[in-house]
C-alpha cells in the first residue's frame, strides 16, 4: 500500500497529491498485512491510501479530479531513459 499524508479537507490538484513531498508530506509503502497497524499508528494523523503494487506491468492513476488513467510500465521506462527533448 502506499500513503501519502494529505490535510484534512485540502484542495490539492491530483499530481501533487500523488507526488508532492516535503517536510510534511511524504509516501510510505506498507505491506498489506501491516495496513492496520500503520494506520493505527498514524491515529490523528492526516493519510490517505494513495495506490497499490499489482502483478500487472501497468501504473494506473485514479485522481480526485482527473479520470482513471493508464500506461505501461515499458513506456514509462522509456520516457524517464530518453534525454528530454529527443
Amino acid at each position: 500500500m502506499l500513503f501519502r499524508s494529505v490535510a484534512s479537507g485540502a484542495d490539492v490538484p491530483d499530481e501533487c497529491r500523488a507526488f508532492a513531498e516535503d517536510l510534511h508530506r511524504y509516501v510510505l509503502e506498507v505491506e498489506p498485512a501491516s495496513l492496520g497497524t500503520v494506520q493505527a499508528h498514524l491515529d490523528g494523523v492526516p493519510h490517505a491510501v494513495i495506490g497499490h503494487v499489482a502483478a500487472e506491468p501497468v501504473l494506473t492513476v485514479v485522481g480526485v479530479r482527473s479520470p482513471r488513467e493508464s500506461i505501461g510500465i515499458h513506456e514509462l521506462r522509456s520516457a524517464w531513459s530518453t534525454p528530454a527533448g529527443a
